[in-house]
C-alpha cells in the first residue's frame, strides 16, 4: 500500500470513528474532547497548547510559530490543539470548557499560565514547555521518534 493511500485510509477511519459517536443522544462536551483525542490515536501527533486566555503573549506567538511551518505540521501528521477557556480547538473543532477541562486533565496540564505539550501517535505526552520554543526543535524530536523514521522510509520508497 503507498503512503498516500495508507494516509487516506488512516484519515478515512479518523472521520468514521468521529461521526459514528455523534450518532448516538447528544455527548456531553467531555465526551466529544475524548472522542477527538480517540479518533487521533495512532492517526496524529498533537502539539498541544494551553494558557488562560486566548489574549496570552506567549500563547498567541507559539500559535503564529506553528502557523508558519504549517507544511511541515501536516508532513508530520501533527495537530494543533488549542485548550484555552471560552476559545477550546482540537484540529478543526471547537470544544467547550468542560472538553478543555478533561483535555487538561488527560495530558496533566495545569489551567494557568502557558504549556505546551507534545502528545505522540500512541496518545502519550512526549515533550513538554513552559516557554517559546522552536518548532523545529520540536520537528527533531518528532524526526527521532520509531513511527516518524517508518513514515520518512515508506515516503522514500513511494
Amino acid at each position: 500500500m503507498t503512503f498516500r493511500r495508507h494516509a487516506m485510509l488512516c484519515r478515512l477511519i479518523a472521520l468514521v470513528g468521529m461521526i459514528l459517536p455523534g450518532c448516538r443522544s447528544a455527548p456531553d462536551a467531555s465526551d466529544a474532547a475524548s472522542t477527538y483525542a480517540e479518533s487521533a490515536r495512532w492517526t496524529n501527533r498533537l502539539i498541544v497548547l494551553s494558557a488562560a486566555s486566548n489574549s496570552d503573549p506567549t500563547f498567541t506567538t507559539q500559535r503564529q510559530r506553528l502557523r508558519d511551518i504549517a507544511p511541515e505540521l501536516v508532513e508530520r501528521h501533527l495537530l494543533v490543539v488549542e485548550l484555552v477557556p471560552g476559545h477550546g480547538r482540537f484540529g478543526d473543532h471547537s470544544i467547550d470548557d468542560r472538553g478543555v477541562t478533561t483535555l487538561q486533565q488527560r495530558w496533566d496540564i495545569s489551567s494557568g499560565g502557558f504549556q505546551a505539550v507534545l502528545v505522540g501517535k500512541d496518545g502519550r505526552a512526549k515533550r513538554r514547555w513552559d516557554v517559546l520554543f522552536d518548532p523545529t526543535e520540536m520537528n527533531e524530536l518528532i524526526d527521532t521518534m520509531p513511527m516518524r523514521q517508518d513514515e520518512m522510509r515508506i515516503q522514500a520508497r513511494d
